[in-house]
Protein backbone atom coordinates (compact mmCIF):
# COMPACT_ATOMS: atom_id res chain seq x y z
CA UNK A 1 0.00 0.00 0.00
CA UNK A 2 1.61 3.37 -1.06
CA UNK A 3 0.14 6.91 0.44
CA UNK A 4 1.56 10.30 1.10
CA UNK A 5 1.56 12.17 4.36
CA UNK A 6 2.47 15.11 5.69
CA UNK A 7 5.78 14.89 7.88
CA UNK A 8 8.49 17.39 9.97
CA UNK A 9 11.95 16.23 8.65
CA UNK A 10 14.11 16.82 11.50
CA UNK A 11 17.43 16.03 10.23
CA UNK A 12 18.83 13.84 7.63
CA UNK A 13 22.71 12.06 6.74
CA UNK A 14 23.43 10.65 3.22
CA UNK A 15 25.29 7.19 3.64
CA UNK A 16 27.39 5.99 0.74
CA UNK A 17 29.64 3.36 1.05
CA UNK A 18 30.75 -0.29 0.27
CA UNK A 19 31.26 -2.80 2.71
CA UNK A 20 34.06 -4.69 1.83
CA UNK A 21 33.59 -7.87 3.05
CA UNK A 22 30.30 -8.95 1.91
CA UNK A 23 30.58 -6.17 -1.41
CA UNK A 24 26.86 -4.91 -0.68
CA UNK A 25 26.42 -1.02 -1.59
CA UNK A 26 24.90 1.51 0.96
CA UNK A 27 23.33 4.26 -0.98
CA UNK A 28 20.89 6.34 0.98
CA UNK A 29 19.62 9.55 2.80
CA UNK A 30 18.56 8.64 6.65
CA UNK A 31 15.39 10.33 7.04
CA UNK A 32 14.69 11.11 11.13
CA UNK A 33 11.22 12.22 10.69
CA UNK A 34 8.98 13.49 13.66
CA UNK A 35 5.85 11.40 14.42
CA UNK A 36 3.36 11.50 17.56
CA UNK A 37 3.42 9.20 19.98
CA UNK A 38 -0.15 6.80 20.74
CA UNK A 39 -2.02 9.09 23.06
CA UNK A 40 -2.17 5.98 25.17
CA UNK A 41 -1.07 5.59 28.88
CA UNK A 42 1.77 8.16 30.03
CA UNK A 43 2.54 8.62 26.37
CA UNK A 44 3.17 12.19 25.53
CA UNK A 45 4.56 14.37 22.86
CA UNK A 46 6.49 13.41 19.32
CA UNK A 47 9.31 10.24 18.30
CA UNK A 48 11.56 10.00 15.94
CA UNK A 49 11.35 7.56 13.39
CA UNK A 50 14.03 6.52 10.88
CA UNK A 51 13.42 6.28 7.15
CA UNK A 52 15.54 5.56 4.52
CA UNK A 53 15.27 7.49 1.03
CA UNK A 54 17.16 5.94 -1.45
CA UNK A 55 20.39 7.78 -3.20
CA UNK A 56 22.78 9.91 -0.98
CA UNK A 57 22.47 12.49 -3.61
CA UNK A 58 19.30 13.42 -2.40
CA UNK A 59 21.02 15.40 0.03
CA UNK A 60 21.54 18.32 -1.78
CA UNK A 61 17.63 18.69 -2.53
CA UNK A 62 17.41 18.99 1.91
CA UNK A 63 20.58 21.39 1.71
CA UNK A 64 18.42 24.08 0.18
CA UNK A 65 16.25 23.78 3.18
CA UNK A 66 16.04 24.60 6.73
CA UNK A 67 15.06 22.55 9.57
CA UNK A 68 13.11 21.11 10.77
CA UNK A 69 11.14 20.82 7.17
CA UNK A 70 7.69 20.04 7.14
CA UNK A 71 6.88 18.27 3.38
CA UNK A 72 5.08 15.21 2.45
CA UNK A 73 6.65 11.93 1.70
CA UNK A 74 4.95 8.66 -0.18
CA UNK A 75 5.21 5.86 1.66
CA UNK A 76 4.98 2.52 1.09
CA UNK A 77 3.65 0.11 3.64
CA UNK A 78 4.24 -3.64 3.75
CA UNK A 79 3.26 -5.92 6.04
CA UNK A 80 4.55 -9.80 6.39
CA UNK A 81 1.30 -10.88 8.29
CA UNK A 82 3.06 -9.97 11.54
CA UNK A 83 4.43 -6.42 11.35
CA UNK A 84 3.72 -3.51 9.34
CA UNK A 85 7.70 -1.81 7.63
CA UNK A 86 7.22 1.72 6.53
CA UNK A 87 9.67 2.82 3.28
CA UNK A 88 9.95 5.87 2.38
CA UNK A 89 9.45 6.12 -1.70
CA UNK A 90 10.11 9.74 -2.33
CA UNK A 91 9.93 13.18 -0.80
CA UNK A 92 7.99 16.11 -1.93
CA UNK A 93 9.68 19.35 -1.09
CA UNK A 94 7.94 23.03 -0.87
CA UNK A 95 9.34 25.35 -4.13
CA UNK A 96 12.58 27.04 -3.07
CA UNK A 97 12.32 30.68 -4.49
CA UNK A 98 15.12 32.32 -5.96
CA UNK A 99 15.72 35.82 -4.84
Amino acid sequence: MQFKSNVTIVGAKPVDFKDDKTGRVYDYVTLYVEMPLAHNGDNWGNAIEVFKWQDHKNIEKLLQHKAPLKCEMMIEAVSNGKETNLTCLEVILPHVSKI
